[in-house]
């Protein structure tokens, strides 16, 4: 996983600070649970180190399907992931643009459901 996102620091596509970042959420995610699927968690930090830098250059991702959006929140660990959410916000001192944050929902989510997948 640290080799992926020292790749995209010397490909000039995050710089430091988004690099420490994701290793912030790293530690956090792995901290609220040790039984997190590794390919999820990998997809997660990635997309949050991308999606730091879309913030600063005010790239914003499309608008998620209204269904699968329903379905996240729907699902019965949405709120928990909201506040898990909120505290990875304020790790990165950034304000981010709800579309964004529809996708970090599903990461989370599917970080901690795996049935999430399995409907797919």
């Amino acid at each position: 996983m640290e080799y992926r996102f020292l790749a995209l620091k010397e490909k000039g596509l995050i710089h430091e600070e988004a690099y420490r970042f994701a290793q912030q959420a790293r530690d956090y995610c792995t901290a609220l649970a040790t039984d997190l699927s590794f390919e999820g968690l990998d997809m997660l930090l990635t997309h949050l180190s991308m999606g730091f830098m879309r913030q600063e250059q005010a790239i914003v991702m499309p608008l998620m399907h209204a269904e699968i959006r329903q379905e996240l929140l729907d699902n019965p660990m949405f709120d928990d992931v909201q506040g898990w959410w909120q505290d990875l916000q304020r790790m990165s001192a950034k304000l981010w643009h709800p579309n964004e944050i529809d996708y970090i929902y599903a990461h989370l989510l599917m970080l901690v459901d795996t049935d999430i997948l399995e409907h797919r």
